[in-house]
């Protein structure tokens, strides 16, 4: 029986560049061997992860989006409710301070390099 390919749930919003930028994470991520989950907001974040966050390996996530809650609200929400979900944050905002995001969750300032962000999605979830 073969292992499952590794999960990975990209949020990124639905204005035309930030779905831009999500599908080429997505298709770079693919590339590697990842299978994919995309939402445009936390709650439908939420929603994939209360049907599913078994199957689902790492949240990659942007800071700002509309909705109820922005990134690093969704990763607080996520480290509670699944603490053993590896975390990515993504923005091009000022680095939030490490108090301002929960324990373990890794930062990527933008605009990243979409190989970087690959290489840090390998790195933490061949870590666990």
């Amino acid at each position: 029986m073969s292992a499952r390919a590794k999960t990975v749930l990209v949020v990124e919003d639905e204005a035309p560049i930030r779905m831009i930028v999500r599908m080429i994470v997505a298709e770079a991520l693919i590339d590697a061997g990842f299978a994919i989950r995309e939402a445009a907001h936390a709650d439908e974040a939420l929603a994939l992860l209360e049907a599913s966050a078994d199957q689902i390996d790492l949240l990659f996530t942007d800071v700002t989006m509309p909705g109820s809650m922005d990134g690093i609200e969704l990763a607080h929400h996520v480290h509670e409710a699944w603490p053993q979900m590896a975390m990515i944050i993504a923005s091009g905002k000022p680095l939030p301070r490490n108090s301002e995001i929960p324990t373990g969750t890794h930062f990527i300032p933008k605009p990243y390099a979409v190989d970087e962000v690959v290489y840090q999605i390998q790195t933490l979830v061949a870590s666990d």
